[in-house]
């Protein structure tokens, strides 16, 4: 019986992606999508069959990375408590409540897509709702903090996505 993914996500997730710092939502700016996939050659498609794609992040490692819409700023989503991007991608059933989610159009990274680029990435060591382990090269654990900001950068940059050099805040905003 499908117990429920906690959707404890963390939105403001890639605060250390541009270059010198920046917002916690507008990290990868302008990004076009897929580009150079690093040393083998380009993007390798992801096994679990999804729209994302194993990019190689180097030590013989890959992180499963899944890029949708243009413009800018890019969104970087990033799952909280151990899930993986499909998070992003799927829906639950209200009415069905014990059947695990699936893929929609109006979960959070389509909808995102609309109007913006927007990206979700599989952590190392997370979960997809099927129980399976996500596509990402595992890491030992616990991790950390640092080591999680080079594997998004890393995974961003092997997907071709381009940081922003520089932000300025909104007005108002500290």
């Amino acid at each position: 019986m499908y117990q429920g993914r906690r959707f404890l996500v963390t939105v403001a997730a890639c605060c250390a992606l541009a270059a010198g710092g920046g917002p916690a939502l507008a990290a990868a700016g302008g990004g076009a999508g897929a580009g150079a996939g690093g040393a083998s050659g380009g993007p390798t498609p992801d096994p679990t069959g999804s729209a994302g794609r194993v990019v190689d992040v180097g030590d013989g490692r890959g992180i499963r990375l899944e890029c949708r819409g243009s413009g800018s700023p890019t969104v970087v989503l990033v799952s909280g408590t151990g899930g993986a991007a499909d998070e992003w991608t799927s829906l639950a059933d209200p009415a069905r409540p014990t059947i695990a989610p699936r893929p929609g159009a109006g979960a959070v990274l389509p909808a995102v897509a609309s109007f913006t680029r927007v990206c979700a990435y599989d952590r190392p060591g997370t979960t997809r709702f099927d129980g399976g382990p996500a596509s990402s090269t595992p890491v030992a654990q616990p991790t950390t903090a640092a080591a999680g900001v080079r594997d998004l950068r890393a995974a961003l940059a092997a997907g071709g996505e381009r940081p922003r050099t520089s932000w300025s805040a909104p007005p108002g905003a500290r």
